[in-house]
């Protein structure tokens, strides 16, 4: 039986920085289903595809349900001084901020932060993103559906246990969609980049400054 491994994908390196803010973008090199740090694996995935596809199965430490990282997605995660925000909310209402402007900003309009903290269109879900509290600091990391078919999420993925309001009991199939979808066409990287420098400006900028 596939047993989850500790997470070590490239934006857990946020967790031990010592300057602060912090972000990182990057594209996954293969696939990954990534457990909540509450998820149980046998509830939450489908165990024997997971094993049969020789994917990966991963425990990260931040909350949130389990997620499917692929080629054809992007995550972004940053890192700030806890002390810096009232609440771990206005971090994560910062950050969807942040990834929403940079949407606009490549022609994909009309998207609204839904349930605890997801990015979607008219009720279909574009981004997910969890966060997790440490003594010193908050870290937010999101996946970005860029072209990733939602029957790939929904082979890997049980209902979850908890979703919020707007999902309605829909099937991953009924409720995912992707940028690409939604009219984007550049490359992974180019969103990539700008994301980054979006967020890199946005953090040079004042914390109570409309977003």
């Amino acid at each position: 039986m596939v047993v989850p491994q500790t997470y070590t994908l490239p934006d857990s390196a946020l967790l031990s920085v010592t300057s602060f803010p912090a972000i990182m973008t990057w594209q996954p090199d293969q696939v990954y289903v990534v457990l909540g740090r509450s998820n149980n694996a046998e509830s939450s995935v489908y165990t024997g595809r997971i094993e049969a596809d020789d994917a990966m199965l991963l425990k990260r430490p931040s909350g949130g349900e389990a997620v499917v990282l692929t080629p054809s997605m992007l995550v972004v995660a940053c890192t700030d001084a806890i002390g810096r925000y009232r609440s771990p909310r206005d971090f994560f209402v910062l950050c969807n901020g942040v990834l929403i402007d940079t949407f606009n900003q490549l022609g994909i309009t009309g998207l609204s932060q839904r349930g605890i903290s997801d990015i979607s269109k008219e009720g279909m879900k574009i981004v997910g993103s969890s966060m997790y509290k440490g003594s010193d600091r908050l870290f937010y990391h999101a996946v970005i559906n860029v072209a990733e078919r939602s029957g790939t999420i929904a082979w890997y993925l049980k209902h979850p246990a908890r979703e919020p309001d707007y999902r309605q009991g829909r099937h991953h199939d009924e409720f995912i969609t992707s940028l690409h979808d939604l009219g984007f066409t550049g490359s992974i990287d180019d969103l990539a980049q700008t994301t980054q420098n979006r967020f890199m400006y946005r953090f040079e900028q004042p914390l109570n400054q409309d977003h």
